[in-house]
């Protein structure tokens, strides 16, 4: 088992997900979630009018900024040391400049560490099924970030395509799912702003090489980089102002 199939049984037994895939409806694009109660989701195109993703101060550790809707969340590998206070559900800390933040912590998590993530387009009210939100109107993502261990840490960008079809994608299930879309940050210990560019991502190696495809983004992750989770049994990280980037602004 990979280190996104641990998250995805993480949010499915914390009842964040559901295992089955969801409906996609292509071209779909305005505020399609509101009044939505069928708890069911349609894909989604972005609109480079809005660039919002989340800064946390509603204090819910959910994303609801139209049309985005889907929950923050914290995951950890299945070592039998590790420890991750409050997995499935994201901890809210002191923000950038602001009441609050995203964040996780953790000890002794020898497979591949943890780290903490979102989905970008779920249903209403209950998260029951994941969605694709098509980031072609974008050029990348950016936020600030810190680590109280400066945390090195991979800024994750999910895929439908990539993502095993047993936790809502169409990759088929097995090892070389789940091989998503990365860049590796360097965090401090203060907040700092960081960008990271679609162009500038890659995969890992270790599975079905897959291009690129913005209509298929699923969700943002930070997940610490393993070999520095080994060598340090602790990990922090902090997320906090998080916006899609366009190019040209």
């Amino acid at each position: 088992m990979s280190a996104l199939d641990t998250i995805r049984n993480l949010l499915i037994l914390g009842g964040l997900l559901s295992a089955s895939a969801c409906a996609q409806v292509a071209g779909v694009t305005g505020d399609y979630h509101e009044g939505t109660t069928d708890h069911k989701c349609v894909a989604m195109v972005g609109d480079p009018a809005k660039t919002h993703i989340d800064d946390f101060e509603s204090d819910t550790g959910f994303i609801d900024s139209a049309p985005l809707y889907g929950p923050w969340f914290i995951y950890a590998d299945a070592s039998a040391t590790c420890n991750v206070p409050g997995a499935p559900t994201i901890t809210l800390g002191p923000g950038h400049a602001s009441g609050f933040a995203g964040e996780v912590t953790g000890s002794n998590c020898t497979i591949f560490g943890g780290g903490l993530g979102a989905s970008f387009n779920t249903s209403r009210p209950q998260t029951a099924e994941i969605c694709t939100y098509d980031v072609s109107a974008y050029d990348g993502i950016t936020f600030y970030a810190r680590s109280d261990y400066s945390t090195p840490a991979f800024a994750v960008v999910t895929m439908s395509n990539i993502q095993q079809v047993k936790y809502g994608g169409t990759c088929p299930d097995g090892p070389l799912c789940s091989d998503f879309y990365r860049k590796l940050i360097a965090l401090t210990t203060a907040w700092a702003p960081y960008t990271v560019k679609f162009a500038d991502l890659r995969q890992a190696g270790f599975g079905t090489k897959v291009p690129f495809d913005p209509a298929q983004v699923i969700g943002l992750e930070l997940q610490t980089e393993l070999a520095t989770t080994v060598a340090t049994p602790k990990f922090h990280i902090a997320i906090d102002d998080v916006s899609f980037t366009v190019a040209g602004h």
